[in-house]
């Protein structure tokens, strides 16, 4: 409709032909990004198709995503819980644990006497006649108690010991590890959920200023380049927003950190310039390294080490100024 609009204006004189090529070539590479947008559509329900087993030809419908695909509790004290009594690697170490206190148990019986119960039935005929009248009984208790050992079981016993030790700071070690993993996951939620804050309130501020550009460009006051911009800027906005509001449900559904793509931090002066124009407010972030080991010192669980590309960019300060930490 603009473009037609643009036409009859330049028919008239009343627009310049810059103004209507620039329309056209705007209306070009929106009708290119619509066919890449419908072809990644047909590859995504076609992937779809062969993950759900059925012939990528078969048509289906995809229902509108919930505000939150993936249910996580809001107390992370109740994830914890949940994780605690779920998660397969304490299972694991907790069946090692039983099975080392089993262990250490079963080494305290070489100090215990041991006593056998045997009985016994058999006939004695040298002859090789034999009948019920020679037939035998046997029935007796063996009392054993080892005074020396060569101190076997004490060995025995240290040995259990050790591995149950290392059992316990294994148990411990693996308890911290998933506290660690729920505490990171409520964090990595929280940057998450304040980046969807903030794209959504660059949506609003976008869909502002591309409302106003617009009522100037229909009354004449604003050109075609400043209403492109206005209306590129909003649709950007839009597109980061999506993409924010997926990339967080993504990281929930494979129970991996959220993390920041760096979008801004290789942005220019002039891209800079051009949203504050617009009207956007920044906010503020660690620009974390890329390469390399972060290593810090522990004083429960001792040297820990992370690679640095596994680190987010954190939100320090929101758009309007508040801490995102206290």
């Amino acid at each position: 409709s603009q473009l037609r609009i643009m036409d009859v204006r330049f028919q008239a004189g009343g627009a310049l032909k810059t103004d209507l090529l620039s329309l056209q070539v705007r209306m070009a590479e929106t009708e290119e990004i619509l066919v890449q947008s419908r072809n990644r559509q047909r590859l995504a329900k076609a992937a779809l198709a062969e993950i759900l087993g059925v012939e990528p030809d078969v048509p289906f419908g995809v229902v509108n995503a919930q505000p939150q695909a993936v249910n996580v509790p809001d107390d992370p004290f109740s994830a914890l819980d949940y994780a605690l009594m779920h998660r397969p690697e304490l299972a694991s170490i907790r069946e090692q644990l039983r099975r080392s206190k089993m262990a250490v148990d079963a080494s305290r019986a070489g100090y215990l006497p041991q006593l056998d119960f045997m009985t016994r039935y058999y006939a004695n005929d040298p002859d090789m006649k034999y009948s019920t009248d020679r037939d035998n009984w046997t029935a007796g208790l063996y009392l054993n108690w080892k005074i020396f050992d060569g101190f076997a079981t004490k060995s025995d016993r240290a040995e259990a010991l050790s591995q149950l030790q290392e059992t316990m700071a294994a148990d411990r070690k693996t308890l911290l590890a998933v506290k660690f993993d729920v505490k990171r996951a409520y964090l990595n939620l929280n940057e998450a959920q304040e980046r969807l804050k903030v794209t959504t309130s660059n949506v609003r501020t976008a869909k502002e200023t591309f409302e106003l550009v617009k009522r100037q460009y229909e009354g004449g006051s604003a050109d075609i380049t400043r209403y492109l911009e206005a209306e590129l800027a909003y649709n950007r906005s839009r597109m980061s927003e999506t993409a924010a509001y997926f990339d967080r449900e993504k990281a929930r559904a494979e129970k991996r950190p959220f993390r920041y793509d760096g979008r801004c931090r290789t942005i220019t002066e002039e891209r800079v310039e051009a949203y504050r124009t617009e009207g956007r407010i920044p906010s503020i972030r660690f620009a974390m390294p890329r390469e390399g080991i972060v290593a810090f010192d522990d004083m429960i669980r001792g040297m820990v080490e992370f690679e640095a590309k596994e680190l987010d960019d954190l939100i320090i300060a929101r758009p309007d100024g508040s801490p995102t930490y206290n």
